[in-house]
């Protein structure tokens, strides 16, 4: 088996097309399903500005730690600093879920989409298309990587094709090199006959063409 990787850029799988399907998958099938897949995720994107929304969320808590100290050191009810905290729990909660139903709704649809895909292709082509989810081959969904961003953690995700060796170079009769001018026959001229051109067409003589009529 080979394997061909594309890397999610800006919401959407790389779709250009490599020479390393030459031989397994045309340039139209291929643009056929990235086409399909790209615009499945596209209703179905990952959250967007991750960094920011938890740079954000700590700043929350650092600066709502800081003003529990202070009521703190104000010898305050101490019911009033159990409740300040109360609102932070519901918003990381709230974020974390959010971000949760996001990366599970992108993965359940390129999962579909790719076994889509694999029903019209892997019998047809022997091509199988797989998810890979930080350089492995995804399984389930994890809550804990759920709650890794809050730790700045960001999973990186890949389109895979693995090729079926047993269908190389099966379209190889279709990749035919067509020269872009035709052929001509260069001949020497005098000095004082010389063209501008590299190449000059060879025009036979009268003589030259009595001479091929009689050997005819």
């Amino acid at each position: 088996m080979k394997t061909v990787t594309f890397k999610l850029l800006n919401k959407k799988f790389d779709d250009q097309y490599t020479f390393d399907l030459q031989g397994y998958l045309t340039f139209q099938q291929f643009c056929a399903s990235m086409k399909i897949l790209n615009r499945s995720i596209k209703k179905a994107s990952l959250p967007r500005h991750q960094s920011f929304w938890v740079s954000l969320l700590w700043m929350i808590w650092v600066a709502s730690a800081c003003l529990c100290y202070i009521v703190y050191m104000q010898e305050l009810p101490l019911w009033t600093i159990l409740v300040l905290p109360l609102p932070l729990f519901v918003l990381t909660f709230g974020f974390v879920y959010y971000h949760h139903r996001r990366v599970l709704k992108f993965e359940r649809t390129v999962l579909e989409t790719c076994n889509v895909l694999n029903d019209a292709e892997s019998a047809a082509n022997g091509i199988e298309y797989q998810l890979l989810k930080n350089n492995q081959t995804y399984q389930s969904f994890s809550l804990l990587s759920s709650w890794n961003v809050l730790f700045g953690s960001q999973s990186t995700y890949k389109l895979a094709l693995q090729l079926d060796e047993g269908d190389h170079q099966r379209y190889s009769k279709e990749f035919v090199s067509v020269p872009l001018y035709p052929a001509m026959v260069a001949v020497a001229l005098p000095d004082d006959e010389k063209s501008s051109d590299i190449y000059t067409p060879f025009i036979p003589s009268q003589d030259e063409k009595r001479n091929s009529a009689l050997l005819a």
